[in-house]
């Protein structure tokens, strides 16, 4: 009997570690090409409630923060809120983008 428990255990762990393998390796690879905390965070706000008018801003804002004519900015999407109506009618967006300037 010990032994029939110690072999269900056995094929437990090895039937647990297989799908843990199977399932990192559908997830495909991963690269560090944005590592977080490396960049700056740029905001972008829209007041008629559009995000890529929101977006464009934020990457501008970091795009004027490099010097140079050759500026090329990487940026990742860190956050995207806004504000809905309201007395006043409010459309706001607001872009938080994480950006480092290469």
């Amino acid at each position: 009997m010990a032994t029939e428990n110690d072999r269900r255990s056995f094929l437990s762990v090895l039937g647990a570690g297989a799908s843990g393998m199977v399932l990192a390796s559908a997830a495909g690879e991963t690269q560090a090409v944005d590592e977080p905390g490396n960049g700056q965070v740029f905001k972008g706000t829209s007041k008629k409630g559009d995000i890529k008018e929101a977006l464009d801003a934020a990457i501008q804002a970091a795009m004027d923060s490099a010097r140079g004519n050759d500026r090329q900015v990487r940026w990742t999407l860190k956050s995207l809120s806004g504000v809905n109506g309201g007395i006043v009618g409010a459309h706001e967006v607001t872009v938080t983008i994480e950006a480092a300037i290469l």
